[in-house]
Order: structure tokens, then sequence, then C-alpha cells
């Protein structure tokens, strides 16, 4: 992630474990602190984005309904952004897929903010929460632990637009891990593996290559996981051809 502050201060999506991680540290904080105010960031308007916010919010929603049960509107305090560069949501599919994307966004309450390119995450403490840890620890803020004060986040964006979040999730395009490059194998411009029909590198045809780290010369697509569990089956009965010693099979379509 090369904007400023998000490599040290966003979750990426991928590798998924530290994802994970990251996501049940929140639910553990909404557990113990229902009525606490969330506000969560989500970078990328793609597939990935919108499918993030949507599954984190109705997490969320259904948690602080099962615990703030004579609360006549539990998620009150709970926001949602969803930052995207482009004009239109998920911008590899058609115009009515984004639109109606768009409208049931808008519906569940999610603040979308379009024609938005995030330039930087910048950390300061939340003032609320550090009084209420001052009050809580009897002490001031000179004794207490850096790491452990509160801390919000600040989206940046080039139009001027600053957002206050508490985490923010980065699900822009996906990046090419820096151990392909210092392995020899040939890649495209941006770092990843470049492979044949029949998804092998096509460098070192003995090496396989499927899913987001790799790009089909002849039939590139987006990093998208709907690609990817696609080559699943193609790539499958590949290894199996190769080892038994028959032709493999280009699959152009994927």
């Amino acid at each position: 992630m090369l904007t400023p502050g998000a490599d040290k201060y966003a979750i990426a999506a991928k590798p998924v474990p530290k994802f994970l991680a990251a996501w049940e540290g929140i639910v553990a904080g909404v557990k113990q602190n229902p009525k606490r105010p969330l506000s969560l960031g989500i970078v990328g308007g793609g597939a990935g984005g919108v499918e993030l916010a949507v599954n984190v919010q109705g997490k969320l929603k259904k948690l602080l309904h099962q615990r703030l049960t004579n609360d006549s509107h539990p998620s009150k305090n709970l926001q949602i952004h969803l930052f995207h560069r482009g004009t239109k949501l998920l911008p590899h599919h058609n115009s009515w897929v984004s639109n109606h994307l768009k409208k049931i966004l808008l519906q569940r309450g999610i603040q979308l903010h379009l024609l938005e390119r995030v330039s930087q995450i910048s950390p300061h403490f939340d003032q609320n929460q550090l009084n209420q840890s001052i009050a809580n620890n009897n002490s001031d803020s000179a004794h207490l632990d850096p790491q452990l004060l509160p801390q919000l986040l600040t989206v940046i964006c080039d139009s001027g637009l600053k957002v206050e979040c508490h985490h923010v999730f980065w699900v822009t395009q996906a990046s090419a891990p820096s151990w392909i490059k210092a392995s020899g194998l040939t890649t495209d411009e941006r770092g990843f593996i470049l492979v044949a029909d029949t998804l092998q590198s096509i460098s070192h045809p003995h090496i396989f290559a499927a899913g987001d780290i790799a790009t089909m010369q002849n039939y590139q697509r987006p990093k998208a996981g709907v690609f990817a569990v696609r080559q699943g089956k193609p790539l499958f009965k590949n290894l199996q051809r190769i080892v038994l010693g028959k032709k493999l099979i280009p699959s152009p379509s994927l």
C-alpha cells in the first residue's frame, strides 16, 4: 500500500489470517462495550469492498441487537464509510449492477464517498475515550501507556474530505508480493506471475499459478475472487495431466 499511513494503520484484506485477527479484535471490543460509538472505513469500491461493507455492517448490527436488547435503536452508534475513487461501484460490472448495489448500500445506511481517492491515513487520540481512560485509571494522560491510549484515524482524501474512523479496511486492487520479483519468474508490469492459458508460468512451465497472484498473458482479468475460483477446476485438471504426462488443456475462457 503506497498511500501514506495505509501500511501502518489500515487493515489489509490480505493476508487473510491477519485480517481475521483484526476483525476478531473489533468484534471483541463491541462485545465488551456495545454502547461505544464505532466508525469503520472501507477503502475500495470493487466487489471485495462492497461485500465487506455489507457483511461487516450485518454482523455488527446483529451483535449490537443481541447485546442491547432494551435499546430501541441499538446500532445508532455504528457508522460504515465506503470510499471509492471512481464514479461507480464495481467498475468492471455493468451500470445496472452498480446502480442497484449503490441503492442497497444507501438503504442500509452505509455512507458512500464516490470520486474520493484516499491520499493519507493519519492517527490521533480520541479525546472522549481518552478522558474515559483517565477516569477509569484514576490518573492523568501522562501516566498512561501510549500504546493503550484510544486512537482515531483520519481518512484524508484528495478533495480535502476528512472522515474519522476507529478502524480502516483496505480493499483496493491487489498488489504483488515482493518474493515474486526475487524468484526469477516472468511477471507482468505490476509484478504478478505471467501465465499461459494452461496456467503455467511462461518462463518456468513446471510452475503453475492461479488467482490474484497470476495474470493470464492472453486473457487478463481483474484481481477478483470470482475469477480465482473459476481457475480452481482447470488448475486441478492440468496438475493431474502433467503428472500423468498428458497434454495440458488451455482455458482461455476463464
